[in-house]
């Protein structure tokens, strides 16, 4: 980010920062592991991206 910059808008940019603390809780373990959890992700990925770019179509028609 900061050695090839951004297209995020300059009062935006400080706030990436923000993520900092999220990444310094991170304790090297593996969280819950499962077949429900697993398929559950596969599913949700493709589906939130459909339902983005279907929002996406809708406000750009109006």
């Amino acid at each position: 980010y900061f050695v090839y910059g951004s297209t995020l808008p300059v009062w935006l940019r400080p706030f990436v920062l923000l993520c900092v603390p999220l990444l310094l809780c991170y304790n090297h373990t593996l969280g819950r592991r499962g077949k429900v959890l697993q398929w559950g992700y596969y599913l949700f990925y493709p589906a939130h991206l459909l339902v983005l770019t279907l929002l996406r179509e809708i406000f750009t028609r109006l």
